[in-house]
């Protein structure tokens, strides 16, 4: 998931020249923080006298072995839900937007233990920074309320509550940034 600052046929063109990078860059050897460091390389002279940069979560999950490995690179942390326990963990790990700085070194970061039931959702800002008619933010406890409340739906099922949640409490006021969301659950 990645989300680039600006809008428009910039924006876009920054997205789509990087994410171009990473399926070039992922099918070579090396893991998760070697791949968004190449590509941080590569975009870094592109970006550096424009200013544009991108924040991005690249993130491999395997149901079986019940591993999840991510690089979070300025963007805003996955979230893992665990209904088992009711608690919500920040999927963190350090690094700056890619673009920025074309010596920064990226870390793939790791947990393992991923359960049955278990909910990752990853969202760009577009989603809690999504404002009522009264000027209340949507807000990330509301973000994961639904979650709490929906978790027994389907993957598919979870990502319609939620957006159709933020589309409800915007009312008829439109959207005023991207709004992309991911959720995996896990069998």
């Amino acid at each position: 998931m990645g989300d680039v600052t600006g809008h428009g046929i910039s924006a876009a063109l920054l997205m789509t020249t990087a994410r171009a990078f990473l399926r070039s860059r992922a099918i070579q050897p090396g893991d998760l923080g070697q791949v968004v460091t190449d590509v941080n390389r590569l975009l870094a002279v592109d970006t550096s006298q424009a200013g544009n940069f991108m924040t991005l979560v690249l993130m491999l999950v395997d149901g079986m072995k019940g591993e999840i490995r991510w690089v979070r690179a300025g963007h805003e942390p996955a979230l893992l839900y665990d209904p088992a326990t009711d608690s919500f963990t920040e999927l963190m790990g350090g690094g700056i937007a890619l673009g920025v700085d074309e010596t920064w070194t990226f870390e793939e970061q790791r947990q393992d233990g991923w359960k049955a039931g278990q909910v990752i959702v990853i969202s760009t800002d577009g989603i809690w920074e999504s404002v009522n008619p009264q000027g209340e933010m949507f807000g990330k406890e509301r973000l994961r309320e639904i979650v709490r409340g929906t978790h027994v739906s389907t993957a598919q099922e979870l990502l319609a509550a939620i957006t159709d949640a933020v589309d409800r409490f915007r009312e008829d006021l439109p959207r005023q940034d991207d709004f992309t969301l991911v959720v995996i659950k896990k069998r």
